[in-house]
């Protein structure tokens, strides 16, 4: 090889400025794609990764839309199978309390139907004030009650107490009716023995003198 055909920098440079301007365009946009992609992923490799990656979207809707007409078909029959199963087992104040019971019948879902027999919370304050309330009136009804039960027991007394001084005057003067009658009944028994002598004396002959 002559120092003429060989450049400055000697023959890779010279060989290298002799090669085209599009293939040396070309290359470098090639390097630029390379330097683009991860190193070590092939492009058939990330259109797979893309696919797959999908392919999970909408496997993932496809189940929540299931899982949706799932619950919507399941959740009346779940709280109809609760309904039949807490049913029985009711206590009678549940049962009592129509608004309760109510609520419990129209039940759609399960978390319904658990709320639906839990009592409703109340004010504690409200709750102690009724609560005396109640106690004062029923306080009151029965004082109400053990007066009239006395006075109504006084009443008996003293009828009682009439009736057996009463019984006594009675029995007094039943006695001294009595004794009327056995003393009226001797003054007549000695009237008539009275009558008798005379009336035998008076039979006899009369003697003259």
């Amino acid at each position: 090889m002559s120092s003429s055909d060989a450049g400055p920098l000697g023959p890779f440079t010279s060989s290298s400025s002799a090669l085209p301007a599009s293939s040396v365009t070309s290359s470098s946009s090639a390097d630029a794609a390379v330097f683009q992609r991860p190193l070590g992923v092939s492009p058939k490799a990330t259109e797979h990764r893309l696919s797959h990656e999908s392919f999970k979207q909408v496997l993932r809707e496809v189940n929540a839309d299931v899982s949706e007409r799932m619950f919507a078909v399941l959740t009346p029959q779940i709280a109809t199978v609760a309904r039949v199963t807490v049913g029985p087992q009711l206590s009678s104040p549940v049962r009592g309390n129509r608004s309760m019971f109510q609520r419990f019948q129209e039940a759609r879902n399960l978390t319904e139907v658990v709320s639906s027999v839990i009592p409703e919370p109340i004010d504690l304050e409200n709750a102690a004030e009724q609560e005396v309330a109640h106690l004062r009136a029923d306080l009151h009804a029965g004082q109400s009650t053990q007066a009239t039960a006395a006075k109504s027991f006084t009443k008996e007394i003293l009828r009682r107490e009439s009736l057996q001084l009463a019984s006594s005057a009675a029995s007094r003067d039943l006695e001294q009716t009595k004794k009327e009658v056995c003393r009226l009944r001797e003054r007549e028994n000695s009237l008539q023995a009275g009558a008798r002598r005379v009336q035998q004396t008076s039979r006899r002959p009369q003697r003259y003198l």
